[in-house]
């Protein structure tokens, strides 16, 4: 049993001694496989198809020794070498993040990770809006909806049917206005639906979705008129004005016209709206008492037209009468403008306006507003003429200085802008700062007055208003809003047509230079005519020794006259070189004048008559 036992251990031995020479025989020339590294991809993400380099070690140059693996999924080799592999993102692998490894033979690399991106895909939905007619430039429309499932969108626009009509924000889609002029709701034509179309095309790479741009134009009110009511009174001077024309109107340039009136020819209205006198014979009370008509107002593409109806007052057509007055240059040079302060013939002005005069310490001092220059203090002392600047107009060619009033420790100064009448009262106190008198814009202040409470009126566009010497608003009476309209009453109905002078009485009125006529305004606030049919009313003043006498500046007739205190109107001064603008009464005989685009300060003496 041990022999037999014996043997069999020594066949094992000698067998495993030979398969070991065979094994050694057999690999003898050959080297063992290296083993392959993965150390990085050309790209961490793409879509399926996209070429990706692979980067390691001991890849080989056989690709049918190589496999690269997405996942579970195989890929198809393009190019082997011993470092890189060139392959593709299979195209059945789902989207997500997987494991790539290579292998070569029996081999297997680590894995990197790689993220398998789903196809870009680009959505944009129809855009479609309401917009008004006369749309401002760069009005917003809207923003168009799109969107995309990775990366950004880019928008452009094709096939407008309006060219240049909008724009749109090639990052945003925002749909702006481009061109005002084509949203034209009329333009359109009748059983045409107005409405402008385009293209949207929102583009992601070279995906790219479009959709419909639809505007659909809504009809705005392009003119809103109502019939006018004017009054005036008769025998005008042809080119006087009669009215404005307001109303509502889309566009900055409306054009106006008179398409009829009764009698023919009566009235003419100028590019600005304004209706003026054209056949003054048409205004005669005795024959037309009222002229009637219809206007026409057009802005942008359409056409309104409205009634109209003048009515006039009767004026005493008895022959004019006068009062001998004399006058002549008291200071500056009629032919020379300037802003020079000095004595007796060195004192220049340019458009000298409105102010008031005084006596002070014996001497006469005429507090006067010029337009251009300033606030100037002149003082006759003896022989004597000064001209001092209380406050310079610094900015000339923006402001004009229009009145003044002189109350011992401070001035007071109407202004306002040349260009569109908003101004202020300045406060110029003798010393200190300027500063503005209302905490409100006004819109052309005219003409100052004060009364012995120490109140503050001040004229404007189509009102008049009370201060407290703070300048604390007290009163309104008219109504910058309202049309151009004489209407006496309380008031909370009283209109102006166009006031541009105040002056307060003895008894407390407030005395208005309101285009044709002079009004006035009672303690009691009521508005009542004192006299009308004048051609323009500029500017007025009392007479210091019977505040009953009120003399007139009255441009539009190119005269200056007097109301005495029953209401009758005389000429004192006619034929003057150009239309009068302010007067300053500074005593019973005596006033102050200047004179439409004269560089002078006049003077004029009454010759009353006897028991006058």
């Amino acid at each position: 049993m041990r022999k037999s036992h014996s043997y069999r251990w020594l066949q094992l031995l000698i067998g495993i001694s030979l398969s070991g020479v065979l094994a050694i025989s057999c690999n003898k020339g050959e080297e063992a496989q290296p083993q392959p590294t993965l150390t990085s991809l050309s790209i961490s993400e793409g879509e399926a198809g996209a070429t990706v380099t692979l980067t390691g070690t001991n890849f080989g140059t056989t690709p049918a020794d190589v496999k690269v693996s997405f996942g579970t999924v195989q890929s198809v080799i393009s190019t082997v070498t011993a470092s890189q592999i060139t392959t593709t993102v299979p195209t059945n692998i789902p989207a997500g993040t997987v494991d790539v490894k290579v292998k070569v033979k029996a081999l297997e690399t680590s894995s990197l990770s790689f993220t398998v991106l789903a196809p870009i895909t680009v959505s944009v939905s129809n855009f479609t809006s309401n917009i008004e007619e006369n749309p401002a430039l760069g009005q917003v429309i809207g923003t168009v909806q799109a969107t995309t499932n990775r990366g950004s969108l880019t928008y452009s626009l094709s096939s407008l049917s309006r060219l240049g009509a909008i724009a749109i924000d090639p990052a945003t889609g925002q749909v702006k206005v481009a061109k005002p002029e084509v949203f034209d709701f009329e333009d359109f034509g009748d059983g045409i639906a107005p409405s402008i179309t385009a293209v949207v095309s929102a583009a992601n790479g070279t995906e790219v979705a479009s959709a419909a741009i639809t505007l659909n134009l809504t009809d705005a009110e392009e003119v809103s008129l109502a019939a006018l009511s004017f009054t005036i009174a008769e025998n005008p001077a042809a080119g006087s004005t009669i009215g404005s024309i307001d109303c509502c109107w889309i566009g900055a340039t409306p054009s106006f016209v008179v398409l009829n009136s009764t009698p023919a020819g009566a009235v003419t209205v100028s590019n600005n709206g304004e209706l003026t006198v054209n056949t003054a014979s048409a205004f005669d009370f005795e024959v037309n008492p009222a002229i009637t008509g219809t206007y026409q107002v057009t802005s942008m593409s359409e056409s309104r037209a409205a009634a109209f109806t003048i009515t006039l007052t009767d004026v005493n057509e008895s022959p004019e009468q006068y009062i001998n007055t004399t006058y002549s240059i008291f200071s500056g040079e009629g032919a020379t403008s300037g802003c020079a302060d000095g004595i007796n013939g060195n004192i220049r002005y340019t458009t000298p306006n409105f102010g008031h005069a005084v006596t002070v310490a014996g001497s006469r001092h005429v507090y006067l507003a010029d337009l251009h220059c300033g606030a100037r203090e002149v003082t006759l002392s003896g022989a004597n003429i000064t001209s001092t600047t209380l406050q310079a107009n610094n900015s000339p060619s923006v402001y004009e200085y229009v009145d003044m009033l002189y109350l011992n420790t401070y001035s007071l100064i109407t202004y306002r802008g040349v260009a569109n009448g908003q101004g202020n009262v300045l406060v110029v106190p003798t010393t200190g700062n300027v500063s503005n008198f209302s905490s409100s814009t006004l819109f052309m202040p005219g003409g100052l007055a004060t009364n012995g409470d120490g109140n503050i009126y001040v004229s404007g566009f189509r009102t008049v208003r009370q201060f407290d010497s703070g300048g604390t608003l007290l009163n309104t009476w008219g109504d910058d809003g309202a049309g151009y309209q004489r209407v006496d009453g309380e008031s909370t109905v009283a209109r102006f047509k166009q006031p541009t002078d105040v002056q307060v009485d003895g008894n407390g009125s407030v005395l208005v230079a309101d285009q044709d006529a002079v009004r006035r305004i009672s303690s009691d606030g009521s508005v009542t005519t004192i006299a009308n049919g004048f051609a323009e009313v500029a500017g007025i003043t009392l007479n210091p020794d019977n505040n009953a006498v009120i003399v007139v500046a009255d441009k539009g007739s190119n005269k200056i006259k007097l109301i005495d205190h029953t209401g009758q109107v005389f000429t004192l001064i006619e034929n003057l070189p150009s239309p009068p603008k302010g007067v300053i009464m500074y005593n019973g005989s005596e006033f102050y004048f200047t004179l439409h685009g004269q560089p002078a300060l006049y003077k004029a003496t009454i010759n009353w008559p006897a028991g006058g």
